[in-house]
């Protein structure tokens, strides 16, 4: 799980549209407020 988390990480670091994609498949099928907060800071890191 740890490993998955890690490569959508490194997948958004990669690609802004496949880290929405990611983002909402990972939402789907397990919602997690500490993963959200996770990918967002990603997200701000990244711009």
């Amino acid at each position: 799980m740890v490993s998955a988390d890690k490569i959508h990480i490194v997948y958004a670091r990669s690609n802004v549209i496949r880290f929405y994609i990611v983002l909402k498949i990972h939402f789907k099928i397990k919602k997690s407020n500490f993963f959200e907060k996770i990918v967002f800071l990603v997200h701000f890191y990244d711009r």
